[in-house]
């Protein structure tokens, strides 16, 4: 695989990601645009393919591999703040169903793409080694969707990463001199001020409670509800969530479950085996305070 396993790879193959922003298919009215994810994943697709031309690389493997399967992968970036914005909790069925329904559009739009591009370039050069072979439809690429951590191209749309959850909805950065910058999710910020319970002792109670809202009676359950944090989410729905983003990804997708510190080895091989049993291809999982020093906590 890749450096994060979202890319099982053939040897000398690269991985060659792009990312959709689906903040951007949030309508006025609350709802998903799934024509507008159709026509976005066409124009990426054809992008991505070019991106194999436009590539050089340093070892004459890799161009081979690399054109011989012209493996591309498509993610996310805003899959928590989205659900936020449709106010459906992380951990719930209709979020589930939303992942897998989102994921099928993507790949559907992605393969019909990939097959017009076949028709018009030719099919990757080892379609008849592939299940393509001798079929009717064949693709100009042997792999389209996944999902990596995509934490800088996040940073840049300035939303929440890949398809995790939200990490904290206020804390304290660390910067030079030795001070202490303190930020709040924005769309948290928006909602409390909207009920007008918004106040900065209100932020700090939520940085002093590990940046999560619940146990917080001054905010009403209908906002603790949507306005999940990755350890408020069981272990098994993080697990949930990435199963059914895997159901329609033909690559993998790299995902953390969190587990809150008193995680047992028995919990880890619940965990592998859930993971394994509902298609997962792949598995991380970090369990909390296991670093003396640990990038978030």
């Amino acid at each position: 695989t890749n450096p994060c396993g979202e890319v099982p790879l053939f040897p000398y193959e690269s991985c060659n990601l792009g990312y959709v922003n689906f903040t951007k298919f949030v309508t006025d009215d609350g709802n998903f645009d799934f024509k507008h994810l159709e026509e976005v994943m066409s124009v990426a697709t054809r992008l991505m393919d070019n991106v194999i031309e436009a590539s050089w690389f340093p070892v004459e493997e890799v161009t081979n591999s690399v054109k011989n399967h012209r493996r591309i992968g498509i993610g996310c970036v805003g899959w928590a703040e989205t659900l936020v914005r449709l106010e459906i909790p992380y951990d719930s069925d209709e979020a589930y169903a939303l992942a897998e329904k989102v994921t099928k559009t993507m790949y559907q739009s992605a393969f019909e793409t990939s097959v017009s591009l076949a028709d018009e370039k030719g099919p990757f050069p080892y379609v008849d080694q592939s299940i393509w072979a001798g079929k009717k439809k064949q693709p100009r690429n042997v792999a389209l969707l996944t999902f990596p951590p995509s934490s800088g191209n996040a940073v840049i749309c300035e939303t929440s990463f890949g398809i995790e959850p939200l990490f904290a909805l206020a804390y304290e950065q660390n910067v030079l001199g030795g001070m202490r910058l303190k930020s709040m999710n924005q769309l948290l910020m928006d909602k409390l001020k909207e009920r007008k319970i918004y106040t900065d002792a209100l932020s700090q109670k939520i940085i002093e409670n590990h940046g999560s809202i619940q146990g917080i009676k001054e905010i009403p359950k209908d906002i603790r509800d949507i306005f999940k944090v990755a350890h408020d989410i069981h272990w098994k729905n993080h697990i949930r969530m990435q199963a059914a983003f895997q159901k329609w990804t033909d690559n993998a997708i790299t995902k953390t479950i969190n587990m809150p510190p008193t995680t047992t080895p028995e919990d880890i091989r619940e965990a592998y085996a859930l993971a394994w049993e509902l298609g997962c291809k792949g598995l991380t999982v970090y369990r909390d305070q296991t670093k003396q020093e640990q990038v978030f906590e």
